[in-house]
């Protein structure tokens, strides 16, 4: 077992050195981050392996700065990995969006007075709507490919992905609205708007706001997005599910859901969009039966996370 963690700390010493000569920040620097947040890891674990149950008071000190440590890191590293209006998608890979369309929606389009108007699916507001207004999101952003952080083989992997309007796109990107996986269904997810302040936005505004559309498509939106004679707003979309009208039920990566819901909150808890004693959706599993290789990445970063960010949330089910 000495011999082990001998090794540990030979490798936090040589990935250590050449931290120096990386850009804080970018993705070199990153891939170091991991290596020495999993490194600490490892080593926290084989001394309590060590232990076997009888600490000796030294081991215990180590192992208490070690979790200072990790926890030090997790927040650093967590800021970097935010949903913010900076780290949205730019990508316009037309194989993503077209996996995306033969997954979630079915081809459909209307005649205007200056052509066909494309339309696309929407899976929150679950509609059909002109397809420049409809954007295929990346839901482990672009400009985070080169990182294996949550072991994504391909950031245009269709799963990575979910046709949603743009207002609901950019909800989604600066942490306003979560999507949550219910663990009780491994098919359901629910969307949770964050930000109270935008509750009352009708969609169509801000459409309007983040791209010029015509005027067909314009109305096209318009009538989709109204209901008893009121326009519908970003509050009118919280508790609705995701909803698919092509080839696949709805099955996103349920782990980048989970964390972009565990940044959400962190963010919500900053910018005091909680009230006192709100209820909040609990995740519990961090992704449901996709696999265990990322579990204890995910069970390290939002456990130190909960540490750095306050109390933690209250639980409905």
């Amino acid at each position: 077992m000495d011999a082990k963690i001998a090794k540990v700390v030979r490798q936090v010493a040589e990935v250590k050195a050449q931290l120096p000569y990386v850009q804080p920040g970018d993705q070199g620097w990153l891939r170091l981050q991991e290596q020495l947040v999993a490194l600490r890891q490892e080593k926290v674990l084989l001394l309590k392996q060590q232990a076997d149950g009888a600490i000796e008071p030294e081991d215990l000190e180590d192992l208490r700065q070690q979790m200072q440590w990790l926890t030090r890191m997790a927040k650093l590293v967590l800021q970097v990995f935010d949903y913010t209006e900076d780290t949205a998608s730019t990508s316009t890979v037309p194989e993503f969006k077209d996996q995306l369309r033969a997954a979630y929606s079915t081809e459909q389009s209307v005649v205007s007075s200056t052509g066909t108007i494309d339309l696309t699916y929407c899976m929150i507001s679950h509609q059909y709507l002109p397809s420049r207004g409809v954007t295929a999101s990346h839901l482990w952003k672009h400009r985070w490919a080169r990182t294996n952080f949550l072991e994504l083989d391909n950031i245009h992997d269709w799963r990575n992905g979910l046709l949603l309007a743009k207002p609901l796109v950019w909800a989604f990107n600066t942490s306003r609205l979560s999507i949550i996986p219910f663990n009780y269904n491994l098919r359901s997810y629910e969307v949770y708007v964050m930000d109270p302040s935008i509750r009352d936005i009708p969609l169509l505004d801000k459409l309007k706001e983040l791209q010029a559309l015509s005027a067909e498509e314009l109305q096209i939106f318009e009538s989709a997005w109204k209901k008893d004679g009121k326009q519908l707003t970003f509050g009118d979309m919280h508790g609705r599910k995701l909803e698919s009208k092509g080839e696949e039920v709805p099955q996103p990566y349920r782990r980048v859901l989970c964390f972009q819901y565990g940044r959400a909150l962190h963010k919500a808890r900053e910018e005091g969009w909680l009230a006192p004693g709100v209820s909040l959706p609990k995740m519990d599993d961090y992704g449901g039966s996709e696999g265990s290789g990322w579990r204890s990445q995910m069970d390290l970063f939002f456990l130190c996370k909960d540490r750095a960010g306050g109390a933690a949330h209250a639980v409905v089910r």
